[in-house]
């Protein structure tokens, strides 16, 4: 019987680092951080401007996905892998903004899924019945009980908190990142991760 592997969307599967500094750029034009990433781009644009500012960028990023890319090394280790595990996509996502267009953020992201050979296409990664995007985080948690996953990939420490015992947690995260979960920093450490 095949593992039962369930990978987070954002910020574990999908990098939106670019993304956030790109919209930011549009709305401020100039941004101070150290780093691409979401977490400098948000601290500073809560601290310097607002956090409804955020929350708009937030939605413009999650409404588009245009500068959105896989993680290294995601697509070609888990085709790989995908006759070993059965994969599930588990995603914690409104179906639109808070703030901003109406844009369905549940179709947006599956299209970005068969856009990058993810889903929706001849011998995916992740079957179309194996493919959940719930509204809210309790909804998420329940939806991974009942799949009853062996292991869980995810880029937030909250939600693997929330996890049942059985189930194998591991953090995607920074190397410089703490954590008290099995930490993976690249998708070419996947198989290490689960396994040690």
């Amino acid at each position: 019987m095949k593992l039962k592997v369930g990978i987070d969307f954002d910020n574990t599967l999908i990098n939106h680092g670019n993304s956030f500094f790109q919209e930011a750029k549009k709305e401020i034009k100039i941004i101070k951080v150290r780093k691409k990433n979401k977490e400098e781009i948000k601290k500073y644009i809560i601290k310097n401007y607002s956090n409804e500012l955020w929350t708009k960028i937030q939605g413009t990023v999650y409404g588009s996905l245009n500068y959105s890319k896989p993680f290294n090394y995601s697509h070609k280790i888990l085709n790989k892998l995908k006759e070993e595990f059965e994969f599930f996509l588990v995603s914690h996502k409104t179906t639109y903004p808070v703030i901003g267009r109406k844009k369905n953020l549940h179709k947006i992201s599956k299209i970005w899924l068969k856009k990058n050979k993810f889903a929706y296409i001849d011998k995916s990664i992740f079957k179309s019945k194996n493919i959940f995007f719930e509204t809210s985080i309790k909804k998420k948690i329940l939806r991974i009980r009942k799949i009853k996953c062996d292991i869980f990939i995810d880029d937030l420490q909250k939600i693997l908190k929330l996890l049942p015992s059985n189930i194998k947690k591991i953090h995607f995260v920074e190397k410089k990142v703490k954590t008290k979960y099995k930490k993976m920093i690249s998708w070419k450490h996947f198989l290490n991760a689960i396994k040690n």
